[in-house]
């Protein structure tokens, strides 16, 4: 491997001499995917079949994400299909800590071991959230059981153990950490999450020394006043040089206008975003560092959602804001009771694309060590932005056609953090326009680039 010049530093890519194969669950197929050029499928995984799996009674495991009407996702892949997960052994996401903003994360041995650290940030602990006489007794219960460090929902574990499982996770060497900003409803607000955020940002800062760090956001909002403190903290969190992943949301509409992509004239109209801008510690004119700030949400990885053919799936939020593309529907992984379960959603697609991102941090600290590269150029390889072009290199072109126009929406926490809106309920769009829009989006599927290596 040749050395990367100061002036144009490269990511590693990944050796032959280090590469791994093992068997993954056979539920698992997006590990699969994640390690070849084309969809899965039965022969593209060259293995000799294993006998099929008996049947435990006819009990359906609980699912964590169904769609409307309790309606499951899709069958998994023939049991007496042999997964082969390939991956870079210098790539498994170690030395790189993953902040999981969420529901929060349940111990599991089996899958997390000791990886997962046992300090919880949660978001709700926050004075300004507190029982009001407007609230019913459902949300008194629910912010009384949000305090709690436990995930009383499900998803954050699931989408944890996707991203670094030892079993279903891509990154099996990350460091997790639960940052609870998700209620056991999936719900959160304005003041939970960007606490949480900020509790990251004060985290981050007082490690020392700082370890590469990136942050798993599986949920969204549309962008309102309400929500500014969350998208200026995404921003500020990319200021620092933590990576931001987050899913592009479920309701099959435009990714523009949300959390993480709000428009100039619709932060410039936000009461107070002067003082709000402070920590850019810019001299320049308010529309210098609104550009600054679009510039920094630029920069996060924003994930939309296929099948296992590759398709784009129906409920995906699409669009030219999407960045990039992984498995998101019947993704398995496990629930907060320790059962493997399958899940559909850019919550689910998010992680595995957070975690291939660990994986190419942490060979980029293998090159350091191994004084492959000097700090200087590992320190450019590191940045956002760089890690971003990086990872979409290793992307794959995928063939996407429309879906069936009455398949079923996802149900995550990406459609539901807040049970009301400024503005109402978005209109539908029309047919031909959501295919317009799905035309515009990318059809890049996130890989790990070991199909590369022959």
């Amino acid at each position: 491997m040749s050395t990367p010049t100061n002036n144009q530093p490269t990511n590693q890519s990944p050796s032959s001499k280090n590469i791994a194969e093992v068997n993954a669950p056979k539920d698992a197929w997006h590990l699969a995917r994640i390690c070849q050029k084309g969809p899965f499928t039965s022969s593209s995984q060259a293995a000799k079949p294993d006998p099929p799996v008996q049947s435990t009674g006819g009990q359906k495991p609980p699912q964590t994400n169904v769609g409307p009407g309790g309606i499951p996702p899709p069958p998994p892949p023939p049991a007496t299909v042999k997964v082969i997960y390939r991956f870079d052994k210098k790539q498994q996401g170690e030395n790189v800590d993953v902040y999981v903003l969420d529901s929060g994360i349940e111990p599991n041995p089996k899958e997390f071991g000791d990886r997962l650290q046992k300090s919880v940030i949660n978001g709700f602990n926050d004075n300004r959230l507190s029982e009001s006489s407007s609230m019913n007794d459902k949300e008194k219960n629910n912010l009384k059981n949000a305090k709690t460090n436990d995930d009383l929902n499900g998803h954050g574990t699931h989408v944890a153990s996707v991203l670094a499982g030892n079993d279903y996770g891509v990154a099996k060497m990350a460091t997790l950490f639960a940052v609870k900003v998700l209620d056991e409803d999936k719900i959160g607000n304005p003041i939970s999450i960007s606490n949480g955020i900020k509790e990251v940002l004060n985290k981050v800062k007082a490690n020392n020394p700082r370890k590469p760090t990136v942050v798993n956001f599986s949920a969204g909002h549309v962008f309102e006043t309400k929500w500014v403190d969350v998208t200026l903290g995404f921003a500020e969190l990319i200021k620092e040089g933590i990576h931001v992943v987050t899913s592009s949301g479920n309701g099959g509409q435009a990714t523009a206008g949300r959390l993480c992509t709000p428009t100039a004239d619709v932060l410039k109209g936000v009461p107070d975003i002067e003082q709000k801008l402070g920590f850019l510690n810019s001299n320049g004119t308010l529309d210098e560092k609104i550009k600054q700030i679009l510039n920094l949400l630029g920069t996060i990885i924003i994930v939309g959602a296929t099948d296992i053919k590759d398709n784009l799936t129906p409920f995906t939020d699409c669009g030219p804001r999407v960045d990039i593309l992984a498995p998101g529907n019947n993704v398995f992984g496990y629930s907060r009771d320790n059962q493997v379960t399958p899940a559909i959603g850019t919550s689910e697609a998010t992680p595995i694309v957070t975690g291939l991102l660990a994986c190419q941090i942490s060979g980029i600290l293998a090159q350091k060590a191994e004084k492959a590269i000097s700090e200087d150029q590992a320190h450019k390889l590191l940045l956002p932005e760089a890690c971003k072009a990086a990872l979409l290199a290793n992307a794959v072109d995928a063939a996407i056609i429309s879906t069936d126009k009455n398949a079923t929406s996802a149900s995550s926490a990406d459609t539901n953090l807040e049970t009301k809106s400024e503005a109402g309920e978005k209109p539908k769009m029309s047919p031909e326009d959501k295919e317009k829009l799905r035309q515009q989006t990318t059809k890049r599927i996130a890989t790990n680039g070991i199909w590369k290596v022959q």
